[in-house]
């Protein structure tokens, strides 16, 4: 009787068969446990099939998220757009200075920001008031507007802005200041006599000095001595004079004395 041989296996063959090539691969490559390096991984499931999932902390403001989205999954921080800042002046500013805003995408945040109007003069203007009022007596002001939230004005009187003087010199004074009540104009005269050498530029001192110890016709008189003069008192001799400058007439015989003797001989 031949041995009949099988070409294919039966169900029995099959499955011992299948059975061999599993205990093969599960002995290839198997992990025997997995644990998590971190918090940022949780690990789950059974020892034969173990999930890994990432995980997310619920501390507050962690932006982190896992997307969902079909073509998108994944982990994902939505970062937004940063906001536009800028400040605005408004156009009117009413009882202020200026008006400010700080805006954020061209909004308005917060409260306005008010400078206040600074105490300084905005306009100015001379009135004369005919009669008294809040300005004070009637007379001529100067008017000062404020730069403030009530345009406040001030009256100044301008007669308050001339300090007016008077003149403290004497009539005997060497110079007499003189001072107009009405129109208020000053003017100054000299005394006569009054004003003294020494008051006076040197040249003109030295002049006065060299006049002072001039001649005068006073000074000069007739000397004690013939062929002389008296200056300042003192005989001086006058050069060129010789006694008969000063002999008399008589000493001499008359003119045609000698014509005569000559005839009668």
């Amino acid at each position: 009787m031949a041995v009949e041989t099988k070409k294919f296996l039966d169900q029995t063959g099959t499955g011992y068969l299948w059975s061999k090539i599993k205990a093969a691969l599960d002995q290839k490559g198997a992990v025997d446990s997995i644990t998590a390096a971190n918090n940022s991984i949780t690990i789950a499931g059974t020892a034969a099939d173990p999930t890994i999932a990432v995980r997310l902390s619920n501390k507050a403001g962690n932006a982190l998220s896992i997307e969902t989205e079909s073509g998108s999954e994944g982990l994902y921080v939505n970062v937004p757009t940063a906001d536009a800042y800028s400040i605005t002046k408004d156009t009117t500013s009413t009882d202020y200075a200026a008006v400010y805003h700080l805006t954020k995408n061209g909004t308005n945040e917060g409260v306005a920001i008010n400078i206040p109007k600074d105490m300084v003069v905005s306009s100015g203007t001379v009135e004369t008031k005919a009669s008294a009022g809040d300005w004070g007596a009637a007379g001529t002001y100067l008017v000062l507007t404020l730069a403030n939230a009530t345009n406040d004005e001030i009256y100044i009187p301008v007669g308050s802005l001339i300090e007016y003087v008077t003149s403290g010199s004497a009539n005997t004074d060497a110079v007499v200041i003189s001072v107009d009540s009405t129109t208020h104009q000053v003017t100054a005269s000299l005394t006569d006599g009054s004003i003294a050498a020494t008051k006076l530029a040197a040249d003109v001192q030295t002049t006065l000095n060299n006049a002072g110890t001039a001649l005068q016709p006073s000074d000069i008189a007739t000397g004690s001595t013939n062929g002389t003069i008296s200056v300042g008192g003192s005989d001086v001799a006058v050069y060129g004079l010789g006694t008969a400058a000063y002999t008399a007439a008589t000493a001499y015989d008359a003119a045609g004395s000698a014509d005569a003797v000559y005839a009668a001989i």
